[in-house]
């Protein structure tokens, strides 16, 4: 029995999470805003599909159009599941397509995949000299890119409060399998390189 739990959670391991902005809005742009939900939804009811923000603030007589983590009660897999959108003669999406949908709503409907990050950690502080040579390294252990822009470092000193003493630049990864460093920009060259 133990072998085959492990077998299952390392297959579940090897599936990605699906990427809206290459997956679906892709899906969607091919089918939805050609012709009608665009331009603010003006020409249908104010439902405009032309990017994720859009999507998820969307509304309809019967509701949210996106319902995270339930693909079944969410009006966009309910219509296009129907074959009711794309209308008239447009056609089908294709069950590959409805069921991309699915998932997607299923994993949260995020707008970038959550990347599992139990094999990203704080690997190492050092002070090798004291004053500006501190330095802390981020692992990550992980096989995807791992995005460093809802990363915040708190710091305490001297007993006061946590504060944030460290924000990361905007667009800062760490690659699957490398380190990042945080240190003083006057750190030793070691650490720095």
């Amino acid at each position: 029995m133990k072998k085959s739990i492990l077998i299952i959670m390392a297959m579940g391991m090897l599936i990605g999470q699906v990427d809206y902005a290459s997956q679906i809005q892709t899906i969607i742009d091919a089918n939805c805003t050609a012709a009608c939900h665009t331009n603010g939804g003006a020409y249908q009811n104010g439902l405009d599909l032309s990017s994720y923000d859009n999507l998820m603030t969307g509304d309809s007589q019967n509701g949210p159009v996106v319902i995270p983590l339930d693909h079944a009660n969410s009006l966009l897999w309910q219509k296009v599941n129907s074959g009711a959108m794309p209308p008239g003669n447009n056609p089908d999406l294709s069950g590959d397509e409805v069921n991309l949908i699915a998932s997607w709503i299923d994993e949260g409907a995020n707008a970038v995949p959550v990347v599992d990050v139990a094999g990203f950690f704080f690997s190492e502080y050092g002070e090798p000299d004291g004053g500006n040579h501190k330095y802390l390294e981020i692992y990550n252990g992980t096989s995807d890119v791992v995005s460093l822009d809802d990363v915040v470092i708190l710091g305490n000193y001297n007993g006061n409060p946590w504060s944030e003493t460290f924000t990361f630049q905007a667009g800062a990864t760490v690659a699957a399998g490398d380190v990042y460093i945080v240190a003083n920009s006057e750190a030793d060259e070691a650490i720095l390189a």
